[in-house]
């Protein structure tokens, strides 16, 4: 199956993307994890064809034409994991939920550590939007690892665009 990759410049900083002939399989937020996964897969060679549709669509987020991404996502992981996914993809844009709450949404409101678990595994960050999750008390805790200032961006960013939208 054919792969590639290529990197969209967003107002955040450079968005690396993985995507197949299935999907799209993986972006990356800091440009040294696009390489450390390019040194470990050689074989992924840049293809703008095959990314062309996923940098459109991040265009189209970040100019705040688009709220919601319409792309085909592979996505490995257990099914919890995949359940997680899918109630992140639900949180509406410029709105943010606990890991308590999404926990809570899900049905299983004790698995609040595996829902920061299934959000760190999440390799399609921004597409499914675990930005939107914040510790119980409103802090940003726990994105990317301690990257919270790339999610206060991303937050930031959606919440201008729906004052713009409001104006």
């Amino acid at each position: 199956m054919r792969r590639g990759y290529d990197v969209y410049e967003s107002k955040i900083g450079p968005i690396g993307m993985v995507v197949s002939e299935a999907g799209v399989e993986q972006i990356f937020l800091l440009k040294e994890h696009m390489d450390d996964y390019l040194n470990v897969h050689p074989e992924v060679k840049k293809d703008i064809a095959l990314c062309k549709e996923v940098k459109k669509q991040l265009e189209e987020y970040f100019l705040g034409k688009r709220l919601k991404f319409d792309l085909p996502l592979v996505w490995e992981g257990t099914a919890f994991r995949k359940k997680v996914w899918k109630a992140l993809i639900e949180i509406p844009y410029g709105e943010t939920r606990s890991y308590g709450e999404l926990a809570a949404y899900i049905g299983n409101p004790k698995a609040c550590r595996a829902v920061g678990g299934a959000n760190r595994a999440n390799d399609l960050p921004i597409i499914i939007p675990c930005h939107r999750v914040i510790g119980s008390t409103g802090k940003l805790v726990g994105f990317m690892g301690t990257r919270t200032d790339v999610q206060e961006r991303l937050l930031a960013h959606e919440k201008e665009i729906l004052a713009k939208k409001r104006d």
